[in-house]
């Protein structure tokens, strides 16, 4: 094997060990954010709702409050394929520089938004700065990708979750009713063994 061959077999190692430890420790935050007795129910919930949809922060905001709303909840949750349909809400969604699509969804996911209270994301930010309370929902999105990675998902699925396509991609070549089967036996057991783990923090 060739030097140049040696040093790339190192450096993905090295990389791979960074990876791992970074989510070891985004992990940790997300345990011991959940498991402090100083903080709401309702702001370790965004934390879990965060890291189970890939959202960020302030689209997992919005996002609660459309499933919290009879109305909304009927128009956004498509039960038939357990996703949550951010496209069909472009002005809160769709934006320029940041876009959600859809995030794989079950009945518990739902049922943790349901039991949240509506929120405002500037509000929350603001409480947890005046507190000196480490507030970093950019973990949650770290967790979600890196642990969809390690089981094998592919980044192109991946970054379909995290709205990291055009749309005009995502309409041509990725919304198509089969991708039900993505979710249910791919995406989802990797999320429910990640569910479990956060929920026995709490």
């Amino acid at each position: 094997m060739t030097w140049s061959g040696q040093r790339g077999i190192v450096w993905i190692l090295f990389t791979r060990f960074l990876i791992l430890e970074n989510l070891e420790n985004y992990i940790l935050w997300i345990k011991s954010f959940v498991k402090d007795e100083k903080i709401g129910i309702d702001y370790k919930i965004l934390v879990i709702y965060c890291t189970l949809t890939g959202l960020r922060a302030s689209e997992a905001i919005e996002s609660i409050n459309l499933i919290k709303g009879d109305y909304g909840r009927l128009k956004y949750l498509d039960s038939e394929n357990n996703i949550l349909k951010h496209y069909g809400f472009s002005k809160i969604f769709i934006r320029k520089t940041r876009k959600a699509y859809f995030s794989a969804v079950d009945d518990n996911v739902i049922k943790i938004a349901i039991a949240s209270y509506s929120q405002i994301y500037s509000t929350s930010k603001s409480k947890f700065y005046r507190n000196n309370i480490e507030f970093k929902l950019s973990y949650c999105r770290k967790v979600f990708a890196t642990c969809l990675r390690n089981k094998g998902i592919k980044p192109e699925i991946i970054n379909l979750l995290q709205g990291r396509i055009s749309i005009s991609v995502f309409v041509n070549h990725y919304y198509r009713p089969n991708i039900d089967e993505i979710i249910t036996k791919r995406i989802r057991p990797v999320l429910d063994e990640l569910m479990k783990e956060l929920m026995n923090s709490i």
